[in-house]
């Protein structure tokens, strides 16, 4: 707490503010840790940092830098989860040209964080729905099979055989 002593219509008037920890949305840089990533269906998911923003996969993107200078976390957004790319596959055609696209939710829930993301993705697995529908913040719709269709279990062993990616996630840097 912070004390303070302000004149009001010319009176002293004594206030206490709460000082709380700005708390970026978007981390500095990130030394000595792996890449967090999330990949399902082609799409590869991954945290908006710093480096990603620096680095030559990301163009200038106004709305990204804003994020990065200004954007605070909150209970509801602890990261920003980008559709960075996505590894081309008969099971994700006409989504190539969405890239570096900020997710807002998965089937309707919002998206937290990248552990958030994989909580939903293979959530819906218990669910009737063959079919996931994510929804970037500019309103791109997206919709891939969900673990419930047998299409994605088959597409996801294809795609990281055909691009050679060990895992298909990593969610601890």
């Amino acid at each position: 707490n912070i004390n303070l002593k302000i004149i009001r219509s010319g009176k002293k008037v004594k206030a206490q503010v709460i000082a709380k920890p700005f708390v970026r949305l978007v981390p500095l840089s990130e030394h000595d840790t792996k890449p967090r990533y999330f990949i399902y269906c082609g799409l590869v998911f991954q945290p908006l940092s710093y480096d990603y923003i620096d680095s030559s996969e990301c163009p200038s993107n106004p709305k990204l830098g804003a994020l990065f200078h200004s954007g605070q976390q909150t209970d509801d957004k602890l990261e920003i989860i980008l559709l960075s790319h996505t590894l081309s596959d008969k099971v994700n055609i006409g989504y190539e040209h969405i890239s570096n696209a900020p997710i807002k939710s998965v089937n309707g829930k919002t998206v937290r964080d990248l552990k958030g993301l994989v909580d939903l993705i293979e959530g819906a697995a218990s669910e009737e729905e063959p079919f996931l529908q994510i929804t970037t913040d500019d309103g791109h719709i997206i919709i891939v099979p969900s673990l419930k269709n047998k299409d994605s279990v088959v597409a996801n062993k294809r795609i990281l055989s055909r691009y050679k990616v060990s895992c298909d996630k990593c969610l601890d840097g």
